[in-house]
């Protein structure tokens, strides 16, 4: 048995599959129209069937069940081929449908009544039928009857079918505006729509509550919200707008949640149905950092022109095309010329006004410049008509076009005249002071040469007159006058001396003709010669001399041992004669330092005595420099002997420093790089070769190891 198409079958399957899911409030509603049905027909069974592609699908029934059955040998089938009923009285004798399974089978339908559901013209996409077990006629009023109820039906499909249409549009409208809401959360600006009648908003996305905080949705909240200083100005663009039903946009600064005001750039849009405007859309944008950088260009701006105005510079622009140049008037001025709104002439013209080598040489830096894609630099002399020249600093660089060819150069002048002639003033000062400083140096050099050449005049008689005096004080007899003169004359002749010998250090340290030597000396024959040298000294004050010297130290280094002994007596000597009672002590020990590096040995020189207070410490290592008047006073000195020791120390290539606090001492310490030397079968130190053994034997009872 085939299955009748109709050759729009497509268009009413498509139709068909619009009507959607038939369940709930329709199918209780077609059900009701199938009860009505049989009961109008006195039949046993109506159904509302929908035909599919291959099988019917019992939209509603009455009687029987609503499972699928296939198309084929369907009395639907037939139906839906036509807008006319179709009625079979007696199945058994129609040859359509004699062998259909509903009429063979456990169905036993005899009778067939069926209307199609017409949802357009040439759409029908099912039937309401009604079927009986036996045969039966069936008159043309009902005929009408039953089309009148598939009208129904039909009225009922349609229904669901719009309903469907607006659940889908509500659905693409919410689907549309959780996009738009989505989108409007994401952008930066403040976003609200309120209506023109009350104000109120309507919707507000989140950077609008974010800014502004829970403040409500009246419009008078908003407008609180606005800057005292532009609140009239935003309400008068807000009532043009009401009156002329126009969009517009306005800036004004809104104060956020936090006090804080901030320029916003506000757009407003009317929003209309059917050609009336019922509310508006509103967006705000934050500008206010664009503001302050308006502003502060703007603040730039001026303070540029006041510093051009106060270093008295003017703008110029050379058009490359033209080869002319544009003056400000302050440009103009600089040249000579009088021109309050700025001045223009040609590259020749301008040639003409200053050094012409200067303003070649101007012009080619100016190109060179434009070529390299770099600013420039450039100096040139305009002769003024009394003779003289005003010098002139101009800079520039290079405009350029959208290819990057050079257009134009601009740049700025300035009278660097004063500046010109400083420099000339300080080369000639420079000039003359490098004369006197060679002619001083001449001088110094002389000076040098005769406090060298006299050392040796000086100390002479001096150390004549010590001999004498030694001889005189040793032939007298204690307690005599004589004696106490030959004492006295070799206390002062000794103190003299002693000036002699640091002046005379000094200035050789200062001509730069100390030379230092470089030779293998024994370590403790120097200290124990120094010690040895001050032993009488501190024997006459009662005071302890002491030395300390840390195991492991090296019995030979190399260096100069005079230079070395020079400056341990001088602590040594300050020590002893700065401290009234207890001890003075020597320690040397060594810097940790690299292994094959040379040996760094620390000398320290402690004592018990005065001390010195932590503001004077910085000008003890200057010339001529004791703690104040009352120590020169007092325990006598030049001042002279830290002075010496630090410039020795530092030759040697050491530094020198001391701690000290008043009432609890002094340690004045150095530190010296010394390469180790190789130890000697028989080692004889300089200092050895000049005091001989006994001079380290006899004071070796003083030292004290730690």
């Amino acid at each position: 048995m085939t299955v009748p198409v109709a050759a729009d079958e497509a268009r009413r399957l498509a139709a068909l599959e619009a009507l959607g899911d038939l369940g709930g409030e329709a199918a209780s509603h077609l059900a009701a129209i199938c009860r009505t049905a049989a009961s109008l027909f006195d039949v046993s069974i109506a159904v509302v069937p929908l035909v599919e592609r291959t099988e019917l699908r019992p939209a509603a029934a009455c009687g029987t069940d609503t499972s699928p059955m296939p198309r084929e040998g369907a009395f639907c089938a037939h139906t839906i081929q036509s807008d006319d009923p179709l009625v079979v009285e007696d199945t058994l004798l129609d040859p359509r449908f004699v062998s259909s399974p509903l009429v063979v089978g456990p169905a036993a339908i005899r009778f067939y009544a069926g209307a199609p559901l017409i949802v357009a013209p040439g759409l029908r996409v099912g039937t309401l039928c009604v079927l009986d077990t036996q045969p039966r006629s069936f008159s043309e009023a009902q005929r009408r009857q039953l089309q009148d109820l598939a009208g129904i039906v039909v009225g009922q499909l349609r229904l669901h079918e719009a309903n469907i249409r607006q659940q889908q549009e509500i659905a693409a409208r919410e689907a549309s505006e959780a996009r738009y809401r989505a989108l409007a959360d994401a952008l930066p600006q403040l976003i609200w729509i309120f209506s023109i009648d009350t104000g109120e908003n309507a919707y507000v996305n989140q950077q609008f509550e974010r800014y502004y905080g829970p403040i409500g949705p009246s419009r008078a909240a908003r407008l609180a919200g606005n800057h005292p200083d532009d609140a009239e100005r935003m309400d008068r663009a807000w009532r043009t707008a009401m009156r002329t039903r126009s969009p517009y946009q306005i800036e004004g600064r809104l104060r956020r949640h936090d006090g804080i005001y901030r320029w916003h750039r506000l757009v407003m849009i009317p929003i209309r149905q059917r050609g009336e405007m019922v509310a508006m859309l509103g967006t705000a944008l934050d500008i206010d950092d664009i503001i302050s950088a308006r502003r502060k260009l703007a603040e730039t701006g001026k303070l540029l022109q006041l510093a051009q105005d106060s270093a008295g510079a003017g703008t110029w622009d050379l058009d490359l095309a033209s080869a002319r140049i544009t003056w400000s008037a302050e440009s103009a001025k600089l040249h000579g010329i009088d021109a309050p709104k700025g001045y223009a002439l040609s590259t020749e013209e301008w040639l003409a006004m200053v050094e012409r080598a200067d303003g070649e040489a101007a012009l080619a830096a100016a190109a060179a410049a434009a070529e390299q894609h770099t600013s420039f630099s450039i100096e040139f002399r305009v002769p003024a008509p009394d003779g003289s020249l005003r010098w002139i600093h101009g800079t520039g660089r290079a405009l350029y076009d959208a290819e990057g060819r050079p257009q134009r150069v601009i740049g700025l002048n300035t009278d660097i005249t004063a500046r010109k002639a400083a420099e000339d003033a300080l080369v000639r000062a420079k000039a003359a002071a490098e004369a006197a400083q060679r002619e001083a140096e001449r001088a110094s050099a002389a000076k040098s040469d005769f406090l060298a050449t006299m050392s040796h005049e000086i100390r002479t008689p001096l150390n004549g007159v010590l001999g004498y005096a030694d001889l005189l004080v040793d032939e007298l007899e204690p307690g005599t006058v004589a004696r106490l003169h030959a004492e006295r004359i070799r206390g002062a002749g000794s103190s003299l001396l002693t000036v002699v010998n640091d002046v005379l250090d000094f200035s050789k340290i200062e001509a730069g003709q100390v030379e230092l030597a470089a030779e293998p000396f024994g370590l403790d024959a120097v200290t124990d010669q120094a010690v040895a040298i001050m032993r009488a000294g501190a024997e006459l004050k009662g005071l302890r001399l002491i030395v300390e010297t840390e195991p492991g130290l090296p019995e030979r280094v190399v260096g100069d041992a005079d230079r070395l002994r020079q400056v341990l007596l001088n602590l040594l000597n300050n020590a002893v004669k700065f401290t009234a009672a207890g001890s003075v002590t020597l320690s040397v020990s060594r810097v940790p330092g690299p292994a094959d590096e040379a040996a760094q040995l620390r000398f320290a020189v402690r004592d018990t005595g005065i001390g010195i207070p932590a503001e004077k410490h910085g000008h003890l290592f200057k010339r001529f420099s004791q703690m104040d008047g009352t120590i020169q006073r007092e325990y006598g000195g030049t001042g002279l002997g830290l002075a010496i020791s630090k410039q020795l120390v530092e030759l040697m290539g050491g530094a020198i420093g001391l701690e000290s606090a008043v009432g609890a001492g002094s340690t004045f310490w150095f530190s010296l790089p010394l390469a180790v030397a190789e130890p000697a079968d028989a080692p004889v130190s300089a200092a050895e070769g000049r005091f001989g053994p006994h001079a380290v034997d006899a004071f070796s009872s003083w030292r004290t190891w730690r």
